[in-house]
């Protein structure tokens, strides 16, 4: 049996809650990568200017997941990119 061990400090508590985050940050990042293939591409702009795309990018994508996913057609073209 294994065995889970409680964080004893603040220190043991945030690797884990960290290592959680990144991974969901990742995971987010790579769905809309996946869906807007323009993110692949590398922005030459300054760090506030390029969060703007993709804040519009995230509220875009909800908007095609809320309204069942086909918003012109990208419902197919993200499923040949992630080779369903």
């Amino acid at each position: 049996m294994i065995k889970l061990l409680r964080p004893q400090n603040a220190k043991e508590l945030f690797n884990p809650l960290h290592a959680s985050l990144r991974y969901v940050v990742e995971r987010i990042l790579g769905t809309l990568k996946a869906r807007f293939r323009i993110l692949l591409q590398p922005m030459y702009y300054d760090l506030e200017t390029e969060a703007l795309p993709v804040g519009a990018l995230c509220c875009w994508h909800n908007f095609i997941a809320r309204e069942g996913g086909t918003v012109d057609g990208l419902q197919e073209e993200e499923e040949e990119v992630e080779g369903k």
